[in-house]
């Protein structure tokens, strides 16, 4: 039976290293007085540079590519993580997990996660998810998801979901969803839904819906759906099978078999 040997080559370097500087401390000394600044500023651009493993997770200032947990990073330039993948500040060039890819504050040009995409507040350019994206404070570009595709506060120019689309404060430029689309207190140029479409308290420019398509305290342009209904709201033009106007009015309405 062979005995298997484990050789820690690390500790025998750093023991060799620590020998050396007591036997030569004296020139370490006049070494370290004569080039401590030097010193001092390669050791802070290594911190700064250097992605650090702690167990399975990297943690690192602006990046860190981590196979097998997540990355961390203060001021997130570019990660790609088997998890998650969060950054505190910066502007995110590229952002890649097969969880979560996160951003609190910032700009996003590029974030992909196989489960959840968010940023709180800054701008993003393309979020995609398999399950949401959620972008709190700010104006986003493109927000794809397979389930729920939310934006709370902004400026939405595109925003697709396959169960769920909306926008609550703001303005939202286009939005498609195979279920529903929401849109509360602000302006909707474009909402789509193969269910359900809702404006509340806004404008909304065009809103088509195979369905249902709400309206409550708002003005729409033209509004087109199966069954129709208007609460305290004017439209130019309505269309559908099914029209109910409490307390509202329409330019035109348009009523199909």
């Amino acid at each position: 039976m062979k005995n298997k040997v484990n050789f820690n080559w690390k500790l025998l370097l750093g023991i060799i290293i620590l020998i050396g500087i007591i036997i030569y401390r004296e020139h370490f000394l006049i070494f370290w007085n004569q080039y401590k600044c030097m010193i001092a500023k390669i050791t802070l651009l290594f911190i700064l540079i250097y992605p650090f493993k702690i167990g399975r997770d990297i943690y690192s200032v602006f990046w860190g590519i981590n196979k097998n947990g997540s990355v961390y990073s203060l001021f997130g330039i570019f990660q790609i993580a088997d998890r998650d993948a969060r950054s505190l500040f910066g502007i995110m060039i590229y952002q890649q997990a097969d969880w979560n890819a996160c951003q609190i504050l910032g700009i996003s040009i590029y974030q992909r996660g196989g489960r959840n995409v968010w940023q709180l507040l800054g701008v993003s350019i393309y979020k995609k998810a398999d399950e949401h994206t959620l972008q709190g404070f700010g104006v986003s570009c493109y927000q794809y998801a397979e389930k729920y595709s939310h934006h709370a506060v902004g400026l939405s120019i595109y925003q697709y979901g396959c169960k769920y689309v909306g926008t609550y404060v703001g303005m939202s430029i286009y939005q498609y969803s195979q279920k529903n689309t929401w849109q509360s207190f602000g302006l909707s140029i474009y909402q789509c839904a193969i269910n359900e479409c809702f404006t509340g308290f806004g404008i909304n420019i065009v809103q088509i819906s195979k369905i249902n398509s709400q309206q409550y305290c708002s003005f729409s342009i033209y509004q087109s759906a199966m069954r129709l209904k208007a609460n305290y709201s004017f439209s130019l033009v309505r269309k559908g099978s099914h029209i109910s106007d409490d307390f509202s009015k329409s330019l035109m309405t348009i009523e199909t078999e």
